[in-house]
């Protein structure tokens, strides 16, 4: 066993294995999770568990596939198809239509999270005409909440010795997005959830051309108990590195093409965002929270975006950007495709709940109806910072944006229920823009000059 030669495939058909790598990472939550099952009892879509213990479940499938699709988009700009052969199949494996492809040495388990109690949110689709939701477009699903952290295990198969450098490149480039948050896993990825960090990494590598690295492996196990005492690292490359001197991190020409805009937002008064209560004492509306925290989510946000878009776009004739940008309206389309702007979910600052009791007036006699007494418990006040990402953008497409973040941060358009009572108001300025990974800055003549030409492209008559 002390001899490479002993461990053989190709003519013996067996897998050839000089070295194993365990990586570990805790990933913790950084807004909620959509993990669903499809269809369920309680709620339109509820969430997976772990059937024994009933703690969240994320599926190696599903992490694996985000990590493929967010190497690829690395390496070859986003949504762009996977060509056979590629260096991506070289981690990941074959696709699904390569008869020729190989399997996977990356190993991916499947995770059971803490425990932790889902929230339940409601969805609505809204008519652009009206404000109002549409007709039986009412609907509700389950979230982990914000916090939520998950244990992740990789295991990277190294056939041959010559083949280690690049594949432990690959998935250090892969392990990175996870890193550095760039990788949403779940649902309704577009609109905010499933946005999360590793915050921690540990690592152990298995010398398989030596009996004392088998039994090593032999003796370890499943779980990560077997690195409790290797090393805690902020960053995946470090631990690879603290095993393996010579490793080297990847340097790649980013394929990604996005403009990013952060805004912070002051609440003007009060919010409601309806969230149903689970208790007997609970009002009849509070404002939507998560992990105990009041929040803006990426849907309302986006519904009012689209709404005011599809108002400002039919007075330039340019109503297809909004589909475009936002994705389509119905679901049921042949070939569906996803959202191209990514809205975050934030957390409001320094906001306090107040419970208020309501009622309705007979517009006829100026008196209460009978039996309409009813409480809600708005959120008033506080900051938050809302990151809007287009991928793959357009002068257009930005310039539309801009206008709708202008309306946004004017209090021009407003955000939840109840806003002919004044809720829902911000008034906001840009903190942040970027496009291609270069910043430029709103304050100055250039940075303002650089938005007027994106506002121009979308306002010319032919576009871009």
């Amino acid at each position: 066993m002390g001899n490479t030669d002993t461990i053989r495939d190709i003519e013996n058909n067996i897998r050839e294995i000089s070295a194993r790598w365990a990586i570990w990472g805790e990933l913790s939550l950084t807004s909620a999770i959509h993990l669903g099952r499809g269809d369920g009892d309680i709620v339109d879509m509820e969430l997976i568990h772990d059937k024994i213990s009933g703690y969240p479940l994320l599926t190696g499938a599903t992490q694996a596939g985000a990590l493929r699709s967010y190497l690829l988009d690395c390496l070859k700009g986003y949504r762009v198809e996977e060509e056979k052969g590629s260096k991506v199949s070289q981690l990941f494996g074959g696709t699904r239509c390569d008869d020729q492809g190989g399997q996977s040495p990356l190993i991916v388990y499947d995770s059971i999270g803490a425990f932790s109690e889902a929230e339940i949110r409601d969805g609505v689709r809204l008519d652009s005409k009206t404000g109002l939701a549409d007709n039986k477009a009412k609907y509700d699903f389950e979230v982990w909440p914000k916090g939520t952290i998950f244990p992740l295990r990789f295991d990277l198969l190294i056939s041959k010795k010559e083949k280690e450098d690049e594949l432990l490149r690959l998935l250090c480039l892969a392990l990175a997005g996870l890193e550095n948050g760039e990788i949403l896993l779940g649902a309704k990825k577009s609109r905010g959830l499933g946005a999360c960090r590793v915050i921690k990494w540990r690592a152990m590598r298995y010398d398989l051309t030596i009996a004392k690295g088998w039994l090593n492996w032999l003796k370890s196990p499943v779980s990560p108990l077997h690195l409790l005492y290797a090393p805690d690292h902020l960053e995946i490359k470090n631990a690879i590195k603290h095993l393996y001197p010579s490793f080297t991190k990847p340097t790649i020409e980013d394929k990604r093409s996005s403009f990013k805009a952060e805004v912070e937002l002051n609440l003007q008064g009060g919010i409601l965002i309806r969230s149903a209560g689970t208790r007997v004492d609970d009002p009849d509306h509070s404002h939507l929270t998560s992990a105990g925290e009041p929040i803006i989510s990426g849907t309302s946000l986006a519904g009012a975006m689209r709404a005011r878009a599809l108002r400002i776009t039919k007075l330039f004739k340019k109503e297809d950007l909004v589909e475009k940008l936002f994705g389509p309206k119905s679901q049921h389309l042949k070939n569906p495709y996803a959202s191209r702007l990514i809205v975050s979910e934030s957390v409001i600052q320094d906001s306090k709940p107040i419970r208020l009791n309501r009622v309705k007036i007979d517009r006829f006699t100026g008196g209460t109806v009978d039996g309409a007494l009813f409480d809600e418990q708005p959120a008033y006040g506080g900051t938050a910072k809302v990151t809007f990402t287009i991928i793959e953008p357009k002068d257009e497409e930005i310039g539309l944006i801009l206008l709708l973040i202008k309306d946004l941060i004017t209090g021009d358009m407003t955000v939840g229920g109840t806003s002919g009572v004044g809720r829902g108001v911000f008034k906001g300025e840009f903190k942040e823009l970027v496009l291609n990974k270069e910043s430029f800055d709103p304050t100055i003549p250039e940075g303002r000059k650089i938005l007027n030409e994106f506002v121009t492209a979308f306002s010319s008559k032919g576009g871009n």
